[in-house]
């Protein structure tokens, strides 16, 4: 499963330049913060974190920032990407909230 590393707008729900998200409404989304399609790794260390299959230690999860073009709102949605050993090049260290959209 590809996620356009590095963050590739236009992919999954939401996607776009954060700045087309005019359905229902005269008023284009301001930028999330990061961008649209910015993939970003959450890293898992065992420990303290509990291992799980089908790995033993250390490992990453992936995820997506993505906008609500009817809302605004951004969000980060897991790519389903997750493995151990080096983190792919582009992704970013996840940050726990994000910035930017509304209207």
């Amino acid at each position: 499963m590809g996620t356009g590393i590095p963050g590739s707008p236009g992919q999954g729900a939401g996607a776009g330049s954060g700045t087309g998200g005019t359905a229902g409404c005269s008023q284009p989304c301001k930028p999330c913060i990061p961008a649209v399609g910015t993939v970003a790794y959450r890293l898992d260390k065992v420990p303290p974190s509990t291992p799980h299959k089908p790995f033993t230690g250390d490992h990453w999860h992936l995820f997506k920032v993505n906008q609500n073009p009817k809302t605004c709102r951004c969000f980060w949605n897991k790519t389903g990407e997750v493995g151990e050993g080096p983190i792919p090049a582009g992704a970013i260290p996840m940050t726990g909230a994000i910035g930017g959209g509304g209207r």
